[in-house]
């Protein structure tokens, strides 16, 4: 049997990319959430993980104090999508039950 190939990313190259609960993680350290994610992914792939964080924040963290977010290629320009840069991934996250409290915060990111 043959499998379709991946979607194009949006270079026009087929996308071969791990599965994408490879690529996000989140914990806490006090009342300090963290969420990291890659921007190689949509926000559709993404946003599960996201709701999913940030519910798991509220309930372990009810004084949640703050949320950082970090992001992989966070530029259009370097391979993400608008939606996906940090500081838009950071507005969606802080509008989720459970992140609406970190949303005193700014967000942070990395390139590689």
């Amino acid at each position: 049997p043959h499998s379709l190939p991946p979607p194009p990313s949006p270079s026009g190259s087929p996308r071969r990319l791990p599965a994408v609960a490879n690529s996000v993680y989140w914990h806490t350290t006090g009342n300090v959430g963290f969420f990291g994610y890659s921007g190689a992914y949509t926000w559709k792939e993404v946003e599960p993980f996201a709701a999913e964080a940030c519910e798991w924040f509220g309930v372990q963290v009810p004084q949640l104090a703050v949320v950082y977010v970090q992001g992989h290629w966070h530029a259009p320009s370097m391979g993400c999508a608008a939606d996906m840069t940090v500081p838009a991934v950071w507005e969606k996250m802080v509008a989720m039950p459970g992140c609406a409290a970190g949303g005193d915060t700014s967000s942070s990111s990395s390139s590689s």
